[in-house]
């Protein structure tokens, strides 16, 4: 798998974890969107401008809550995913 690909799996899980209404305004899921937003930097591949698009308007949402606490907190699990997949990208010979 390559690095594009782990981005765009993950950016899918992100997809529908914003489509939750309370995840949507928590810091919790933005922190996420702005690590996701530190993994693009290294890429530049045009076909995932997308991601990016969505990334900026999601980021605009005002009105931020903090953690509710909720277990399981939706980003969590895809971050962790997303970061397996990366190390195995990286660490492929």
């Amino acid at each position: 798998m390559r690095r594009e690909e782990a981005l765009e799996r993950f950016y899918n899980e992100l997809l529908k974890i914003h489509e939750v209404k309370k995840c949507r305004t928590c810091e919790c899921f933005h922190e996420t969107l702005d690590d996701l937003n530190d993994a693009l930097k290294s890429i530049d591949e045009r076909k995932l401008n997308h991601i990016r698009d969505d990334l900026t308007k999601w980021r605009k949402e005002t009105q931020l809550h903090s953690c509710l606490g909720c277990d399981p907190c939706l980003p969590v699990d895809p971050w962790n995913e997303f970061q397996k997949m990366i190390h195995a990208v990286e660490t492929d010979v």
